[in-house]
């Protein structure tokens, strides 16, 4: 689930099958939080960038983290418009 680490503004990373995920996953890659990751060596190549470098690890974490912030209540403002439809 990528909405924990990026909620608690950690980088998230995945690979390519997110399908569960597919809608949260794309707005967090298109918010800089978060990066799809084909194979193992794109893997190891992007932990050691991240490790390496501590401000990239912060601005995708806030990145993730706004992302999540600005999507809460989403269910609800669904819920709200469903309901006035019936």
């Amino acid at each position: 689930n990528p909405v924990e680490p990026a909620a608690m503004a950690i980088p998230v990373l995945f690979g390519p099958h997110m399908e569960d995920f597919c809608e949260i996953a794309e707005s967090l890659v298109r918010a800089g939080g978060a990066m799809e990751i084909a194979d193992e060596q794109g893997l190891a190549k992007v932990l050691a960038n991240l490790l390496d470098n501590p401000q990239l690890r912060t601005r995708m974490g806030q990145a993730a983290q706004g992302c999540i912030t600005d999507s809460n209540g989403i269910i609800a403002k669904h819920l709200e418009r469903i309901h006035t439809l019936l």
